[in-house]
């Protein structure tokens, strides 16, 4: 990387790129000796402080499930497609070398097949009352991801379980899932889901060990390492956390979509929930003492999958999860990326004629080792 930062600085300076004119790089992680090497990221994070970083796209090539493999494996099917524009305003007079990455191991003791980079989750229709909640991720997403990290009866953890579908796919699974949700609201809504699930509606949906135990908490996953009836150790925790503040923006389409159909537009007003936190630094902090937490209860070898995207605010892209991942490269092992794609979302051409921006159809799905 240090080798192409003068190529970087002068397509940055007065040389280089026209005022208003745009730079397209491919390019994907690297992976060596199963490490990930995210050149990708680093060269998006260094590079916009030079550049902006108008919109962030990934190429998906077509891939199959292959060999069994020792350790957590994707095929690598995935480059990225940064798009950046030279904005006067923009110019730091400064080298790009601020946004580092701590030496890594290899995600080790996860055998299966090597996975696709990219998936489409289909999952079934939603009942209004989970549809309520802004942001949600599909079971059989989750459900996906326990099987390949955990072996039947084990436990758990969401400490942001929002309406439950980590819980429903514990029970489909037949995992142990443990929930944490600061909303009463969608605290009760999981617990509803749960109970419908064992009285025997919609078992067209569920595996026969719907006897598991699943247990829904009301708290704060801020003070995780206070509240009772937690194990001692879990074996696996999967969650996804507020994209930020995005849902307080007025005016947005989704927004505009969800409130004509009566649905919640926000996570509520609680001052504890992250998602009103408005600055971006506080916000990945928080983030990061929630994650700690969450490290302290796994079991040694045990893994956190995130599922989280970079966030596109008033002509910014703030890259929530590459700089979650820097930031918990300091106390696990990041393991190679997978996006969930969505193929049922129609494009939007943000800022139409004044900058080519869409809105963002993939999610990370970023799987962390304790060691």
């Amino acid at each position: 990387m240090r080798q192409t930062e003068p190529f970087w600085s002068a397509l940055a300076g007065s040389d280089g790129l026209r005022e208003r004119c745009y730079a397209t790089i491919l390019i994907g992680n690297s992976y060596q000796d199963g490490v990930l090497v995210p050149i990708a990221w680093q060269l998006a994070r260094n590079l916009s402080l030079l550049l902006s970083l108008k919109d962030e796209k990934i190429g998906c090539m077509p891939s199959v499930e292959s060999q069994h493999t020792s350790s957590f494996e994707t095929d690598g099917g995935v480059y990225y497609a940064l798009n950046f524009r030279r904005e006067g305003r923009h110019w730091r007079e400064k080298s790009p070398s601020t946004w580092s990455w701590p030496e890594q191991a290899r995600c080790v003791g996860i055998p299966g097949r090597r996975l696709r980079s990219w998936f489409v989750p289909k999952p079934p229709p939603r009942e209004r009352d989970v549809l309520l909640h802004p942001a949600k991720y599909p079971e059989t997403l989750v459900a996906e991801f326990v099987e390949r990290f955990t072996q039947p009866g084990e436990t758990v953890l969401d400490p942001m379980a929002g309406t439950g579908s980590t819980l429903v796919a514990c029970m489909q699974t037949g995992r142990r899932g443990i929930g944490i949700e600061l909303s009463p609201d969608y605290a009760a809504i999981a617990g509803k889901r749960l109970a419908t699930a064992e009285t025997g509606r919609d078992r067209s949906h569920l595996r026969p060990s719907a006897e598991q135990d699943q247990v829904i908490i009301e708290g704060d996953a801020l003070r995780l390492a206070e509240i009772d009836g937690l194990p001692a150790q879990v074996d696996y925790c999967i969650t996804s956390p507020p994209y930020w503040d995005m849902l307080n923006m007025r005016g947005a389409m989704t927004q505009r979509a969800r409130r004509r159909r009566g649905l919640h537009v926000s996570y509520g007003d609680n001052p504890h929930d992250l998602g009103n936190v408005a600055d971006y630094e506080e916000f990945v902090g928080s983030l990061v003492r929630v994650y700690r937490q969450v490290a302290a209860l796994l079991r040694s070898g045990a893994c956190l999958t995130i599922i989280v995207k970079n966030v596109k605010k008033q002509g910014t892209i703030y890259p929530l999860a590459w700089d979650l991942a820097a930031a918990l490269a300091e106390f696990l092992i990041v393991c190679p990326e997978r996006f969930w794609c969505q193929d049922d979302v129609k494009l939007a051409p943000y800022g139409y004629g004044n900058a080519w921006v869409s809105n963002t159809v993939h999610h990370y799905c970023l799987t962390f080792q304790k060691t």
